[in-house]
């Protein structure tokens, strides 16, 4: 039985425009898989047959079936535009301000600092609007992982920062000395 919700009528211009696109292959495998989903809807065939046919989930059907229905034929062959990604890596004054303050003394009444106590800082002392404790974490390993590369010598001064739940810890050192026979800068 066809979905009588979203029933799918090709004109002949549409239907010849998809026969192209199968045929040729010069595009995105989606974009062909939607136009062999949109053919065999308006053979009639049910989402039942078609995912037996091309090996697809109903729901793929469905949202290809509702996206024709609703916003033409381009539309349900395209890939929809994606969120944009927020940068949520932070600038080098940022990371150089939290770096210092992951290597500062911790707040009193704490034995060290938690990546979310140095979260609540960089928002509380305007650096920046909104951090997460997972955003700093990934800022002071990206830190440690670049100076892991570099031969340096780790004065004695450190201090240990960690998640509040003790999962994610860093070491972060109060002062580091490249060594001497490194020369000067």
């Amino acid at each position: 039985m066809p979905n009588q919700k979203h029933e799918i009528h090709l004109s002949p211009t549409e239907r010849k425009k998809l026969l192209a696109i199968v045929s040729k292959g010069r595009n995105k495998a989606v974009v062909i898989q939607r136009a062999h989903i949109l053919l065999k809807a308006d053979e009639g065939k049910t989402d039942t047959e078609i995912k037996d046919m091309l090996y697809v989930s109903e729901q793929t059907i469905r949202r290809t079936r509702l996206r024709y229905v609703q916003e033409g034929l381009q539309v349900a062959l395209e890939d929809q535009p994606h969120a944009p990604q927020t940068t949520t890596a932070l600038d080098e004054k940022q990371e150089a301000y939290l770096i210092a303050l992951a290597c500062s003394t911790p707040p009193e009444g704490y034995a060290r600092g938690t990546l979310e106590l140095l979260a609540q800082r960089l928002t509380t002392d305007g650096i920046v609007s909104s951090i997460s404790p997972e955003t700093v974490r990934l800022a002071l390993k990206k830190q440690t992982e670049a100076l892991a590369g570099q031969e340096l010598v780790l004065a004695p001064d450190y201090v240990e920062i960690s998640s509040a739940d003790g999962t994610h810890s860093a070491l972060v050192s109060t002062t580091l000395h490249p060594p001497a026979s490194a020369g000067v800068f």
